[in-house]
């Protein structure tokens, strides 16, 4: 009886230890997520035309290669339009972009509400989740949610491999395989705390890492064949993403920039060559002329003038 209770106990401790690990992992990868897509690309969402089926492509083959190195078996990104809640970016490639989740759990819409992060197991219409739920605001004020799941199939097949090991070993090969086990999942929690801990720094630098993080990356990927390994990975590919990212969006802005000012420009000229005083004609009593010209973008194609062609016309 001693035994069996020592053996339920250790399994207990056993059990909690493997949902902390899966818990930080899938807080990892969700972390890891939320930087694959820049916040100004949730801040520009407004409805389902404001991604090109070919953008939502890109983003979605992005999003299942990630879900296929980090072993998660789905990560997305999902905002809130009135009581809609949409699917953003995910890692299926045959949904359309601004999909509503129609089957969305009462968990997922508290932190809508409440924009705390949520950690638990959760269903919807497609199965039963290990799920984990990071809320984000953008410059705009627009809230976007992270999400990665794993199946509980998975979460089970873990507790129900680590109870059999536990009833085959024994009390005394148990404890010899309970400190082989913690410090297996010590040396996957340490990286991956660490590899949250870069996700988090990452924006906080301003996307721009110093080189002791990326040799400290590089060196937990390196030599690696599990999970961690594709993580750090991912990650490295991330940096190197970001950077290309954010250089183009600096070029594309200062373009912007460039075009708004010759357009200011252009406006001031068009504006600038038609007469603008009224009355026109002051001294004539028989009839009054106005006239305006309002484009509808900074510059149009219309012109006007007037004059008299001769003392009646």
């Amino acid at each position: 009886a001693g035994s069996i209770a020592s053996t339920t106990a250790d399994y207990q401790e056993l059990k909690v230890s493997i949902l902390q690990g899966i818990d930080k992992q899938l807080s990892g990868i969700a972390y890891g997520a939320s930087h694959i897509l820049p916040a100004s690309f949730y801040a520009k969402i407004e409805n389902a035309a404001s991604v090109t089926p070919e953008e939502h492509l890109r983003n979605s083959e992005v999003f299942t290669r990630y879900a296929g190195q980090t072993g998660a078996k789905y990560i997305y990104s999902l905002m809130q339009f009135g009581n809609d809640i949409v699917f953003t970016a995910n890692t299926t490639t045959n949904e359309p972009f601004f999909d509503v989740y129609k089957s969305a759990s009462a968990s997922l819409r508290k932190v809508f509400a409440d924009g705390q992060p949520w950690i638990g197991d959760d269903r919807d219409a497609h199965g039963a989740y290990r799920s984990i739920y990071l809320p984000f605001k953008t410059d705009n004020g627009k809230v976007y949610v992270v999400g990665a799941d794993v199946t509980l199939n998975f979460v089970n097949r873990e507790l129900h491999n680590a109870l059999w090991d536990s009833l085959i070993q024994g009390a005394i090969r148990f404890s010899i395989l309970l400190i082989v086990m913690y410090v297996m999942v010590d040396r996957i929690v340490k990286p991956l705390n660490r590899l949250t801990q870069f996700t988090r720094e990452l924006s906080e630098k301003g996307f721009a890492p110093d080189e002791a993080t990326v040799r400290d990356i590089e060196r937990i990927g390196h030599g690696r064949g599990d999970e961690v390994g594709s993580l750090a990975r991912t990650l490295q590919q991330m940096i190197v993403m970001l950077e290309s990212h954010i250089a183009q969006l600096r070029e594309t802005t200062a373009m912007n920039e460039r075009v708004q000012s010759e357009l200011r420009i252009a406006h001031e000229i068009q504006m600038g060559l038609l007469p603008r005083a009224f009355p026109a004609f002051p001294d004539r009593t028989d009839f009054d002329l106005y006239a305006v010209i309002e484009p509808a973008r900074e510059v149009g194609g219309d012109l006007y003038d007037y004059f008299m062609i001769d003392d009646q016309r």
